[in-house]
């Protein structure tokens, strides 16, 4: 938290070139000494707090301090740079707090891994295009990694606006995603990035969603139990998590990893065996450990008021085999957050994971396959929505740097749910099938919605079983907006599958050129599934 004169504080989160979001009560929060009153003016509105006061969340652990909080009437979207002012009945007027060049506008928290964060100089955009990016109405706040082992209360940033200067580091799905809202809606938009390479859907979770199922409550008491043997552990995990970078670093281990996956790609394009992974060291402030990019990057930024979540993460989760599991993580880390803020249908709109040839785990295609289901799975829950990538992947790369055409689907989803723009979303999903004879025929919901079958080298990435369960290359045509699927002396047939596979055959799109999702028809128990139990 930043410190004010000695007396009282403001939480990091509210820096010079902000974006407060449009439309509803924003709440603005920091630390005082107990008693004192904190006055906020912004935008014609003035509002008071007295630290510690009931009705406010709850104080510091720090007894010497407690939480204010005032809470602004909705605002209207500006595009014009205002000022807030924060003062305490402590301190002079001289002394006011001032925070400078806030936009009004809409506000989304961009969580996930390390294809969230990556940078717009590691993408496929045109370097001249790229150096003279400019937009003063996109504000983006990057969130600084950070392992915690209880929900930390502030957390240090920054806001920056796009510029030639800014944009090569700026985090591309992100700006992509914005930069269509800002074509279409012309509001300023404000982007909270708050992503971690190569980490686990439990490490973004709340230790109380975790507790209420026996799955992921196991890996919730394995954690606790090495926090009880390192006494002090839990409030310092920041210096224990940058002494494990360390040892990373030091023990050779980073060198030693991009070595290995470097040779394991050469090795399987070959057809050859894969060597076996350099040991990764690990430890008690590791971002693998479950809650503890929730305590350190999420729980400080809550009451921010937001208009929805975009996230991008699960390859971690596919290489270690826990895609089963994800149909439970993944609604529960969902739910976590709508509860945290507060909003029940807090839009919340992801990205299905893309199409890799993944050498970092046996099994690859049933991994990834399950866990594209799992994540599919997740559009039972109300204003959710899914980005489908299957076609924008990279063969042979982790990171893809086809970022745009994510950024906008998602966008779109945005556009289509929460703003209520008549376009099409996304592709139909896949809806049921019926046998007619020795040919199944595939329905899609939306019904009526047009489809498009657009083979790739003689190959459709359909397959076909009979009661064998013996999945085999399928022929297909379109047929009234379904599909027909069949396979030539196969006169039984039972289920259909659709790219299923870590780099699957891609070739079925909607009008709009949007790839059509993975599916299967039959509902034979899982590869993970089956290590799960």
């Amino acid at each position: 938290m930043k410190t004010l004169n000695n007396s009282f504080h403001v939480a990091s989160v509210f820096n010079d070139n902000m974006v407060l979001q449009q439309g509803v009560p924003v709440p603005v929060w920091g630390w005082a000494e107990p008693g004192e009153k904190i006055i906020v003016s912004f935008s014609g509105q003035t509002k008071e707090a007295v630290a510690g006061n009931e009705g406010n969340p709850s104080s510091s652990k720090d007894s010497a301090v407690a939480r204010w909080m005032v809470t602004l009437d909705p605002l209207k979207a500006s595009s014009t740079p205002q000022p807030m002012t924060v003062s305490s009945s402590k301190i002079t007027q001289s002394s006011n707090h001032k925070i400078t060049n806030i936009l009004v506008g809409d506000v989304w928290l961009c969580g996930g891994q390390s294809n969230m964060k990556m940078r717009l100089c590691d993408t496929d955009m045109d370097k001249r295009e790229l150096a003279n990016l400019a937009d003063g109405s996109m504000r983006i706040s990057q969130i600084p990694e950070r392992v915690a082992g209880r929900p930390m209360e502030d957390i240090s940033t920054a806001w920056m606006s796009v510029s030639p200067d800014t944009a090569p580091g700026l985090p591309a799905v992100p700006y992509y995603f914005a930069h269509e809202l800002r074509r279409k809606l012309n509001v300023p938009v404000g982007l909270i990035v708050a992503a971690y390479g190569y980490t686990p859907i439990e490490s973004w979770i709340p230790e109380e969603a975790l507790m209420s199922s026996p799955e992921t409550r196991e890996s919730l008491g394995t954690w606790k139990s090495l926090l009880e043997k390192s006494p002090g552990l839990i409030n310092h995990l920041w210096d224990d998590h940058a002494a494990i970078l360390k040892q990373r670093k030091d023990s050779g281990y980073n060198e030693k990893f991009a070595a290995w996956y470097q040779r394991a790609k050469e090795l399987k394009a070959q057809g050859l065996p894969l060597p076996p992974q350099p040991e990764r060291p690990t430890g008690p402030g590791d971002p693998w450990s479950p809650t503890v990019l929730y305590n350190g990057m999420i729980a400080p930024l809550l009451h921010y008021a937001l208009r929805g979540v975009i996230w991008y993460q699960g390859e971690t989760d596919a290489i270690f085999g826990k895609s089963f599991l994800y149909r439970q993580t993944f609604p529960k880390l969902i739910d976590s957050w709508r509860k945290a803020w507060g909003i029940p249908e807090l839009p919340f709109y992801f990205v299905q994971l893309a199409n890799h040839d993944d050498v970092q785990s046996e099994n690859a295609d049933e991994k990834w396959a399950e866990l594209r289901e799992a994540q599919a799975r997740a559009l039972k829950i109300p204003h959710t929505g899914m980005a489908v990538t299957i076609d924008v992947g990279d063969k042979m790369d982790i990171h893809p740097k086809k970022k745009a055409q994510v950024g906008e689907r998602l966008a779109r989803l945005a556009l289509a749910d929460t703003f209520g723009r008549k376009i099409i979303a996304s592709a139909p999903l896949f809806k049921s099938m019926a046998i007619e004879g020795g040919r199944c025929r595939i329905r899609f919901s939306p019904e009526g919605s047009p489809i498009f079958l657009r083979p790739s080298n003689g190959r459709n990435g359909l397959e076909i079983a009979a009661s064998d369960r013996n999945y085999l290359p399928a022929e297909a045509v379109v047929d009234d907006n379904s599909l027909i699927v069949w396979k030539d002396g196969l006169k039984s047939p039972v289920a259909v599958r659709y790219a299923w596979a870590a780099d699957p055959v891609c070739s079925l799109f909607d009008a709009e050129d949007l790839p059509i999702s993975p599916f299967r028809t039959d509902d034979w128990p899982l590869f993970t599934e089956k290590k799960q139990s």
